[in-house]
């Protein structure tokens, strides 16, 4: 738990930063489900919030999770806690640098005080286009199947249309995950690829989003840092989608399912997850 009053320390720092005179703010509490087939885990549930502090050049995210994932073999419970941050700035009028960490800490040794620090660059073109590039690298413990994990995205963005015409706005990023482990204690192919799509579209007080993958990943980080992956699966595909809508300028709801395919270590054949997200956005 020191690790976790550390990092929420460097937060309160980092806001320091902030021009407090010309600040947006944005916090968004979310509960989940998960539930599995043909896993030895059986179900999942999910609680948390995300933070945003950002003024015209700067900005400071905040994220935690707390994750109870119940095992049918053998019968025990997960008891995990998640905590990321998130730190950028933009450049010039075209660049932005961002870099962050994310923490784990469970009551499995095996998944227990897992920690990925994370930097991207991103150039952009405002509402045409942005091309970019993340890389992270991820340490876990003598437990797991690898003690490291190098991973590289490129990805590339598109815009099209506006949020008031008929069509409303779309946005279109392509990214490429490349995963290489490294000190391995098993068997691990060299290296893991995968693809993956994520459209999102805009009209009137809709946001909606669909993004599909393929490929294969293990130990991935997702989501700009805030998602990482700890447990011994191999993740084969998957596909999610989501709508948000903006009740008003301050207030918003979302609701959104997750689908991934994946295989666990030490087992035979393949295993499901669906997940049901549901989250309000509060700006102030």
């Amino acid at each position: 738990m020191q690790k976790i009053k550390t990092l929420f320390l460097i937060f309160c720092l980092a806001c320091g930063t902030i021009n407090l005179y010309a600040y947006e703010a944005v916090i968004i509490p979310f509960v989940a489900n998960s539930e599995y087939q043909d896993s030895e885990k059986d179900s999942a549930l999910h609680g948390g919030f995300y933070s945003k502090l950002s003024d015209s050049k700067n900005s400071v995210e905040l994220s935690y999770e707390r994750l109870n994932l119940n095992y049918s073999t053998p019968k025990k419970m997960l008891l995990q806690d998640d905590v990321t941050f998130n730190y950028s700035h933009i450049l010039s009028k075209n660049y932005t640098l961002n870099g962050g960490f994310h923490y784990i800490h469970t009551n499995e040794r095996q998944s227990n005080k897992v920690q990925s620090y994370f930097l991207g660059l991103k150039y952009f073109n405002k509402n045409n286009f942005d091309i970019g590039a993340d890389v992270c690298y991820s340490l876990y413990n003598s437990y797991s199947l690898a003690e490291s994990i190098l991973q590289l995205k490129p990805y590339f963005g598109f815009h099209f249309g506006e949020n008031s015409s008929i069509m409303g706005h779309f946005y279109t990023k392509i990214s490429y995950y490349l995963m290489h482990p490294k000190n391995t204690t098993t068997s691990l192919e060299h290296n893991y690829n995968s693809y993956e799509i994520d459209i999102q579209h805009s009209l009137g007080n809709f946001t909606n989003n669909l993004q599909a993958w393929s490929g294969k990943q293990l130990y991935a980080v997702k989501d700009s840092g805030f998602t990482l992956y700890n447990l011994n699966e191999e993740h084969n595909g998957g596909y999610s989608f989501s709508s948000k809508y903006r009740l008003s300028k301050k207030l918003g709801i979302k609701a959104a399912y997750v689908y991934e395919d994946f295989s666990e270590f030490g087992t035979n054949g393949s295993s499901t997850m669906s997940r049901y997200i549901l989250s309000c956005e509060y700006n102030f």
